[in-house]
């Protein structure tokens, strides 16, 4: 598997095991661990800019990420 593909994988599963709904959790032990794991996605969203792919990504953000506005999960959070 190249480096292209490993990230992509990488991103799917973070993807896939992310608490969607962490930010409206009442234990700050789970709101810690959503913004760890959204800054885990964010910096795998960059790296995947980088190698010339974040249209794969945003194709797989809208095949798992919830569409809920209120959640914050529109794939702009990623960037800027």
């Amino acid at each position: 598997m190249n480096m292209r593909d490993q990230k992509l994988k990488e991103f799917e599963t973070a993807l896939r095991k992310h608490d969607w709904t962490f930010q409206m959790s009442d234990d700050s032990r789970w709101r810690i661990k959503g913004q760890k794991e959204r800054s885990e996605i964010k910096e795998l969203a960059a790296e995947l800019d980088e190698i010339g792919v974040l249209h794969i990504a945003k194709e797989l953000w809208v095949e798992i990420a919830p569409n809920v506005p209120m959640m914050n999960c529109q794939f702009p959070f990623l960037f800027k």
